[in-house]
């Protein structure tokens, strides 16, 4: 008995040596682990805007990371996934209101309906893309200090500049005098429309408010919002192209500090990279995402042309001939041909976008080629 009992002493006696020999050897390493930890949480960029590195705060960046490519796909989300991905702007520029933007994003999903091109997935692709021009294009860099407000006018008009739209465009509206062409004057009919119930809301939420934004910013934001809506009537693509050509122009003397910006250019800047988001598809790599839009946008007028035959309107010219597959590949190329010049003035104020002049031309021959597969 008194030997089993020494065997067990002696037994506890090691045990307690190799726990004090681990403790000791803890200690030791506690240093070098927290010079490691130290040294990991040193990686993340003091850049960005999100400067606490929580736990969260390192998935939102990982978010980020997905996000802020110009390969991201809106067609490749699911519903829910595009209502997390739609915060990821606001979450970037440390939005106070995310509860808010949340219930915004929810209204905007519930009035788009299912329209083959204007629907939920094309307002998440053109606020993407909007985004990625901000950050990855470094177009945030253009509006200086006060850069909250603009960032704000562009984010919010995105979410709402095709609320309700029945796809069919203003043409259309006109035709059948409808009530909301009638209400505005049969100028900008769908625009004005999305203008008014989208400012509407954001005045139930009390959303502009609560953004941290001094009370003549709120104002700012709210007329820029209306005005930038109107501005994705594509009957103004041609005076927008005016105003941001005569920009460009002025570009190389304004970054010299020759020239200054003034409140007009500002403007013309906050329209020019809404539109641009709205035409990303002519500057989408990815030929399937870009065909898909195309296919999708087609369906749309031929809708509207069906339409107008069974009211006994006159048909839009450019859709009368759309059942053919090679006049709707020859209205492709002409709008791809119309707009490259548009991309070409945006570029020399954001350089980081010139790789979308190589792109525009890609899509251009590519399309060319099937017109050609088409008509042999």
């Amino acid at each position: 008995m008194k030997k089993r009992t020494r065997n067990i002493k002696g037994r506890r006696g090691r045990r307690r040596s190799l726990v004090f020999k681990l403790f000791i050897g803890v200690g030791c390493c506690l240093p070098l682990l927290l010079c490691f930890v130290a040294a990991e949480n040193s990686c993340y960029s003091s850049d960005s805007p999100i400067t606490s590195k929580t736990e969260k705060n390192i998935l939102l960046e990982d978010e980020f990371q997905f996000y802020q490519s110009w390969s991201y796909n809106a067609l490749d989300r699911e519903s829910d996934e595009l209502k997390r991905d739609m915060l990821l702007p606001f979450k970037y520029y440390n939005c106070p209101a995310l509860n808010e933007i949340r219930t915004l994003v929810e209204f905007v999903e519930m009035k788009m309906g299912n329209k083959p091109f204007h629907n939920f997935r094309h307002v998440s692709a053109v606020l993407h893309f909007a985004f990625a021009l901000l950050t990855l294009g470094d177009g945030q860099a253009v509006f200086g200090e006060s850069f909250r407000k603009y960032i704000y006018s562009i984010l919010l008009s995105i979410l709402l500049h095709d609320l309700e739209h029945p796809g069919n465009n203003n043409d259309y509206e006109v035709k059948i005098k409808s009530e909301i062409a009638t209400k505005y004057n049969n100028e900008s009919v769908l625009e004005n429309h999305s203008s008014r119930v989208g400012i509407d809301k954001i005045i139930e939420l009390n959303l502009l408010p609560k953004l941290g934004l001094a009370p003549d910013e709120v104002t700012y934001v709210q007329n820029e919002i209306h005005n930038t809506i109107l501005y994705t009537d594509p009957s103004k693509h041609g005076k927008l192209s005016t105003r941001l050509q005569e920009l460009s122009s002025r570009w190389a003397r304004i970054k010299l500090h020759e020239e200054e910006l003034t409140d007009y250019d500002f403007q013309t800047l906050i329209y020019a990279f809404v539109h641009a988001s709205d035409l990303n598809n002519l500057v989408q790599k990815d030929k399937e995402v870009t065909f898909e839009w195309y296919r999708r946008i087609v369906a749309e007028f031929q809708s509207q042309s069906r339409l107008e035959k069974a009211k006994r309107l006159q048909v839009t010219p450019f859709m009368s001939t759309l059942d053919s597959e090679s006049a709707r590949i020859k209205m492709q190329i002409d709008f791809t041909s119309h707009n490259s010049l548009y991309f070409k003035d945006l570029a020399k104020i954001i350089p980081n976008i010139e790789h979308f002049n190589d792109i525009i031309e890609e899509n251009y021959i590519w399309w060319k080629d099937r017109l050609k597969s088409t008509a042999g």
